[in-house]
């Protein structure tokens, strides 16, 4: 569950817009159809429906490793319109953090059946793959860090006329 934690983030906001106004920014910076041509001009790629919408950040870098998909909502009430926004890594992100997970683990065993034959290997069946696990999965987390900060900071931009 800590996992999920890191991979996932929720934000929530009252704007001082109605949803239509909103949704209707957000459409000017969202491409609609996944093609990946002429992307460079827009910040999202996804769907936009009345009040809730599917989205994605377009990485300026190419970087679409943990680039998390956005599920938002808006609800208006008679003075103000809230916005919530639930951010999460895709699915085949979190498939391939375990897959390394897994290979992490299939290399200790490995250096754990090769310990049993040499005496002198002994300590490397708790430092290096527990290091290699560690340093990947802060890198991963890094990664996933600065691209829902980039995705968070393009909404803040359209809500806040940036």
């Amino acid at each position: 569950m800590q996992i999920k934690k890191i991979y996932s983030k929720e934000l929530f906001y009252n704007i001082n817009m109605t949803s239509n106004h909103f949704i209707e920014k957000l459409k000017k910076r969202t491409k609609v159809n996944d093609c990946n041509s002429m992307l460079d001009e827009y910040d999202f790629r996804g769907f936009i429906n009345d009040n809730t919408f599917e989205i994605q950040s377009i990485p300026h870098s190419r970087r679409e490793l943990f680039n998390p998909i956005l599920y938002g909502k808006l609800s208006q009430n008679k003075e103000t319109t809230q916005l919530s926004i639930k951010m999460e890594c895709k699915t085949i992100d979190m498939f391939f953090l375990i897959l390394w997970c897994v290979i992490c683990a299939l290399f200790s065993l490995i250096i754990y059946n090769k310990s049993l034959e040499n005496a002198n290997l002994k300590i490397l069946i708790f430092v290096l793959p527990g290091i290699l696990l560690i340093v990947i999965n802060i890198f991963f987390a890094l990664v996933a860090k600065i691209n829902f900060r980039d995705a968070q900071e393009r909404i803040e931009n359209i809500l806040y006329d940036k």
